[in-house]
């Protein structure tokens, strides 16, 4: 079965053009699988491995190891085989256009079904959903399916990794006019991508648990080095998180070449890696048993209610690190081999209008791309954007990515 899986990932990262060899052997040992690739390609697997559930198997690649549970391997090869086995015969693809089908691969917290009623309503098409990760998972997906797209049209891909899916072809030109003031988010080296919306990945703290203890709030990144935090951090794994990547951006943006020095100083002060934001919240003061009073999240967060006081009114004691803000634009583009084009484009014109914009940035606390929409009450007043936040060149980020989180693996002794 080992071998099987080798051979179909082979197919799928075959035509990087870069000399690949594989070597099958008995489980269990360091040798059991190896390959050589392209550095590009051994991130792609790792995420990939990533998905599935730890367990006795183990999957070595480039000479790394990583566990992969018997059901997982399933998943995995599920997985691969969408990606890369053959397309669909041509009364598939018209059965897909005769129930006018649109279907879109997103982000795991898509609000689908906020979404569904009003674009099912607006254009008679129907909505199918596939939830496809986070951020980098849903690009890397992407990347690996292009030949046999998962949907008609992907959305959440940020500005950390759209460039990578829309440099590999991924996308096609959609044609779609969009509303006066969205263009201001587009990429300049992807105009097959549609802004879709907006947010900042920021340091949250915990106000009242830093008040408690006496201890003066944070107010910029190089604070969170100083003895008097020591153990107080925690960020996600910016090879698992999108948020993780985020911190890891912000930090570079503003450290520059000496970003691997600061990251040093981290983890000297005993900063703490989860594998994703939710094992990092659940860790967060804020919450029963949580011990650490500041983590990677987003600008928006501080609109969460962490508690009510004793008349019953929420309680906002989660506040944002305003210095250490990252601008992180989300975007959304026709697939390249869609089946149902005109309902990709419906899709996409739906998204940006006003009452979709306010649908996403009420469900999932974002900031619209569309400046005719609305914020919640709740975060124009506690969540808003930070002024003057970091940023880098998506083309740059594209670049160096994958060089990037190796040396931050370095780095931290990952």
């Amino acid at each position: 079965m080992w071998a099987t899986v080798c051979r179909m990932w082979l197919r799928c990262i075959g035509t990087t053009g870069e000399p690949l060899r594989l070597r099958v052997r008995k489980v269990r040992r360091p040798s059991n699988l190896n390959r050589v690739m392209p550095a590009e390609v051994v991130e792609l697997c790792h995420n990939l491995v990533a998905l599935c559930d730890e367990t006795e198997e183990v999957l070595f690649l480039a000479g790394k190891s990583f566990k992969l549970a018997a059901a997982g391997l399933a998943v995995c090869t599920a997985f691969v085989m969408s990606g890369c086995g053959a397309s669909e015969t041509g009364a598939e693809q018209s059965a897909a256009q005769a129930t006018k089908e649109v279907t879109l691969v997103a982000y795991d917290s898509f609000p689908a079904k906020d979404i569904q009623p009003g674009f099912e309503a607006a254009t008679g098409y129907k909505l199918n959903v596939i939830e496809g990760g986070d951020s980098a998972e849903l690009t890397n997906k992407l990347v690996v399916s292009k030949d046999n797209p998962l949907g008609d049209v992907a959305v959440g891909m940020d500005n950390n990794t759209a460039l990578t899916a829309y440099e590999k072809g991924v996308f096609d030109d959609s044609g779609v006019k969009l509303p006066e003031g969205v263009e201001k988010y587009s990429l300049a080296d992807a105009d097959h991508l549609v802004p879709f919306d907006r947010s900042q990945y920021c340091i949250n703290y915990d106000e009242k648990w830093l008040k408690d203890k006496n201890i003066t709030a944070p107010t910029s990144l190089a604070d969170l080095t100083k003895p008097e935090y020591k153990d107080m951090l925690i960020v996600e794994d910016p090879r698992k998180s999108t948020p993780g990547m985020g911190f890891m951006t912000a930090t570079i943006a503003a450290q520059g070449e000496d970003w691997t020095s600061y990251w040093s100083a981290l983890k000297d002060n005993g900063v703490e890696i989860a594998d994703g934001w939710t094992e990092a919240f659940a860790k967060f003061s804020s919450n029963e048993g949580g011990t650490k009073p500041m983590m990677a999240g987003f600008a928006s967060s501080s609109a969460y209610p962490t508690g009510e006081d004793e008349a019953g009114n929420e309680i906002y004691n989660m506040k944002t690190l305003a210095g250490s803000c990252y601008d992180a634009v989300e975007y959304m583009g026709l697939l390249k081999g869609a089946k149902n084009v005109d309902g990709a484009k419906a899709l996409i014109e739906y998204l940006v209008t006003t009452e979709a914009q306010e649908i996403i940035s009420e469900a999932n606390y974002m900031y619209p791309v569309n400046p005719a929409a609305k914020l919640p009450e709740a975060l124009a007043k506690y969540g808003p954007e930070v002024e003057n936040a970091l940023s880098l060149d998506a083309k740059k980020v594209a670049d160096n990515r994958t060089e990037w989180l190796k040396t931050w693996a370095d780095t931290m002794g990952r």
